[in-house]
């Protein structure tokens, strides 16, 4: 990851807020409302991803997006299976 998408990545994690638990109940209720956001915006990505993936046109810019889409969902898919067998 370049210098600038560690910056970009580090203020979307500020905006969102922390979503992971600590066990105490104010601090955990602030992470309920944030996790609310997180919820919004990874369907509003996770949707545009899925909506590449149907592209069934010849642009090779869009083939190759189309592909990239797939394949990051698949790794989401990968992590979400992989928590609901451990949980």
């Amino acid at each position: 990851m370049t210098e600038r998408q560690e910056e970009r990545k580090s203020i979307i994690l500020c905006l969102i807020g922390s979503i992971e638990g600590v066990g105490e109940t104010n601090y955990d209720e602030k992470v309920l409302k944030n996790m609310d956001f997180a919820d919004d915006i990874l369907c509003l990505l996770i949707d545009t991803l899925a909506r590449n993936t149907e592209y069934k046109g010849y642009e090779r810019s869009m083939i190759d997006i189309s592909k990239k889409s797939k394949k990051i969902l698949e790794e989401i898919s990968e992590i979400i299976d992989s928590a609901i067998m451990e949980g």
